[in-house]
């Protein structure tokens, strides 16, 4: 209720779709947050690399989506790629 009183309706979402494209790509980010963890970067300065992190996969989320216009990320498009053809080949083996 406030926000459709304040006016704050129409930034929402454009402050919101950031998360969302983040959202899309769960696995990629994921893994990347794994492979960040792996080195030894942030260890000696935790928010330092907590904000890292956050901002580097925002941006980096960002970018694919506007770069590739596929509406998921790197490794979410490959596993579904792969799905697809497991099940592509299941329905073949089974009718």
């Amino acid at each position: 209720a406030w926000a459709a009183l304040s006016g704050w309706t129409k930034c929402v979402p454009w402050l919101l779709r950031p998360l969302a494209i983040v959202g899309s790509m769960t696995l990629s980010i994921y893994t990347l947050h794994l492979l960040f963890l792996a080195t030894v970067v942030g260890v000696e300065h935790p928010m330092a690399s907590f904000w890292l992190q956050i901002l580097g996969s925002l941006l980096l989320a960002v970018l694919w989506r506007n770069i590739s216009g596929l509406a998921q990320g790197p490794l979410e498009h490959v596993t579904s790629a792969l799905a697809g053809k497991a099940k592509g080949r299941a329905l073949v083996r089974k009718g």
